[in-house]
């Protein structure tokens, strides 16, 4: 599974062309009966946690919440489809993607980047987010790192299948060191394994404020915005109702009801 996941490079926030201006959106998102339009469709949807997008909470394992969380509920309010036994298909950051590829989950999220390596395999849906980049640091290691032009010659903790090359300049040749999940990034930034972490800023933020015991910081000012650093869900090709999603999307956008979600966690 890593083996695939690596060959891909599908895995991350982050890719080598995320500077690319490749970023397969249309303008076009009209539909004239989005209300209950999938009723009786059954889709299923594959989530990871990736704060504040998709939060578990420690204490009770029940379903969880988050930004992503939120406009897929609210789809399926507007929409009328469902899932099987209401649930999401709920997985690591890595095995979503595959299980993406394998036509065995519709749609995936999490906060998910618009990255072009992405758009050769699936599709992109309107994008309802626009973020950046941060470096993340153990705060010991504040005075040795202010910013991305201190990462040469530092070793950077990155989810399987990662690579940075061609995100900013001079990171051609990071040395990286892999781990499975989001969250094992940061605790090997925080246990001193690697210098630092590179994320998706709201993400950074999160364990920032709310992991106070990992004594993270972030490092310098956020970088790298650009159209593909747009967050979006990714369906799979054979999915046949992405002009009904991406149309309730727009219409969430436009009465406002994700921008309310968005500012409630970020």
């Amino acid at each position: 599974m890593f083996n695939f996941l690596k060959k891909l490079l599908l895995i991350s926030a982050v890719s080598s062309s995320l500077l690319s201006p490749v970023f397969a959106e249309t303008s076009d998102y009209s539909y004239t009966n989005i209300n209950n339009s999938l009723k009786g469709v059954e889709v299923k949807i594959s989530l990871s946690t990736v704060p504040p997008f998709v939060i578990v909470k420690s204490d009770e394992y029940t379903e969880p919440v988050g930004i992503d969380v939120e406009i897929f509920r609210e789809l399926q309010k507007r929409l009328g489809f469902t899932m099987p036994n209401d649930k999401f298909v709920y997985t690591s950051s890595n095995d979503k993607y595959t299980l993406l590829h394998n036509n065995e989950v519709d749609v995936i999220g999490g906060g998910i980047s618009a990255a072009p390596q992405r758009g050769k395999l699936f599709d992109f849906s309107k994008s309802y987010y626009q973020s950046s980049f941060a470096v993340i640091i153990n705060k010991s290691n504040a005075s040795s790192i202010k910013g991305v032009q201190d990462l040469k010659g530092k070793t950077l903790g990155a989810e399987y299948g990662v690579s940075y090359n061609g995100l900013f300049e001079g990171s051609e040749n990071l040395k990286t060191e892999p781990f499975l999940t989001t969250f094992s990034c940061f605790y090997a930034v925080s246990t001193k394994q690697v210098d630092a972490t590179i994320f998706d800023l709201p993400t950074a933020q999160y364990y920032v404020n709310h992991w106070q015991e990992g004594n993270l910081a972030i490092a310098g000012e956020p970088f790298g915005k650009s159209r593909t650093s747009r967050i979006v869900f990714l369906f799979n090709k054979n999915f046949k109702y992405q002009k009904e999603f991406n149309a309730a999307i727009e219409q969430m956008l436009q009465d406002g009801t994700i921008d309310k979600i968005v500012h409630k966690y970020i």
